[in-house]
C-alpha cells in the first residue's frame, strides 16, 4: 500500500515538476531532510503546548472573573432598578396638574397614530410617561 502511495505521488510530482521551470525542481527532488523534520516537530510540539496553556488561562479567567463579575453587576443593577421603581411608583400620584408643564418641542404629534387613541407612542407605558395637556 505504502509502495502504491509513493508512486501516485510520484506521478503527481512529475506532472508538476514538469510543468515548473529548472530554478523549481530543485526545491522538489531533493531528498528530505530529517533534523528539519524534527525542529518542525518539535516547534510544532510546543505551539500545541501553548496554545493548551493559554486557552486553559482564558477559560479560568471566564469562570472565575467574568461570570462572577457578570452576577454581581447584575444584582447591583436589579437594586438600583428596584428602588427606581418605587420613585417611579411615587411619581404616579402626582396630579397632572403638578407635573411640570410640557415645551413646545415635547410631545410633537404632527398627525395621529394610528393606534389605540392616536396620541400615545408605540411604546408608550401608562405607568411611567405622561403627555399632560396645557
Amino acid at each position: 500500500m505504502l509502495q502504491g502511495i509513493r508512486r501516485i505521488t510520484a506521478i503527481r510530482n512529475n506532472s508538476a515538476i514538469s510543468k515548473l521551470g529548472p530554478e523549481y525542481k530543485q526545491f522538489y527532488l531533493r531528498a528530505p531532510d530529517i533534523n528539519k523534520a524534527k525542529a518542525f516537530l518539535k516547534h510544532s510540539k510546543q505551539v500545541e503546548e501553548h496554545s493548551d496553556k493559554t486557552a486553559s488561562l482564558w477559560l479560568k479567567i471566564s469562570l472565575f472573573v467574568a461570570i462572577p463579575s457578570i452576577i454581581l453587576c447584575g444584582i447591583n443593577t436589579y437594586k438600583v432598578e428596584m428602588k427606581h421603581a418605587e420613585h417611579r411608583e411615587h411619581l404616579s400620584h402626582i396630579k397632572d396638574e403638578d407635573w411640570p408643564k410640557n415645551r413646545e418641542y415635547q410631545n410633537i404629534r404632527s398627525k395621529k397614530f394610528f393606534w389605540g387613541d392616536g396620541d400615545k407612542t408605540l411604546f408608550w407605558n401608562d405607568a411611567i410617561n405622561r403627555n399632560p395637556k396645557n
